[in-house]
């Protein structure tokens, strides 16, 4: 499978897993403006994928790396299903960013071995799990920078 768009994403999945392990080196504001760049550009990139069968296998669990959160802008209210009018809940941007690493790390890991099962794993954990988790971030986090922005002097 040698899709341009397929190649593309892995380099976006590898930046995106290199920057989560290393993020916690970077202030807040620096922190929030490329997890913002990042996931965008994962979730536009997961709409590129051709679409295959899921994988055949599930993946094993791993350990998350250390993280420090994103102080008061960690947590933020979500609606789950925006057509539900059911309440609102809260959202964490720690949990969303980190699910979103682990479901892609695994598919990288796949990526290595087997290409279209990566591609597979990617594409249902896109459409069940993270791209959900993408979207819920990418709201909370364009709020954050703007709110920073407001902050910050002339």
């Amino acid at each position: 499978m040698g899709f341009p768009e397929v190649e593309q994403f892995a380099a976006s999945v590898r930046d995106y897993c290199l920057y989560i392990e290393t993020a916690h080196s970077q202030p807040l504001p620096d922190r929030l403006r490329a997890f913002a760049y990042l996931v965008a550009d994962l979730y536009a990139g997961a709409w590129r994928l051709p679409i295959t069968d899921p994988p055949l296998t599930v993946p094993e669990e791993r350990e998350s790396p250390y993280w420090i959160g994103f102080e008061d802008f960690t947590l933020y209210w979500e609606v789950p299903d925006p057509h539900d009018w059911g309440a609102p809940t809260t959202g964490s941007l720690t949990d969303d960013l980190l699910a979103i690493y682990h479901d892609l790390r695994d598919g990288l890991v796949l990526y290595e071995e087997d290409i279209p099962e990566a591609v597979g794993q990617w594409r249902s954990t896109f459409s069940g799990r993270w791209g959900d988790r993408a979207v819920d971030a990418l709201r909370a986090l364009h709020r954050a920078i703007g709110r920073l922005e407001k902050e910050e002097p002339e």
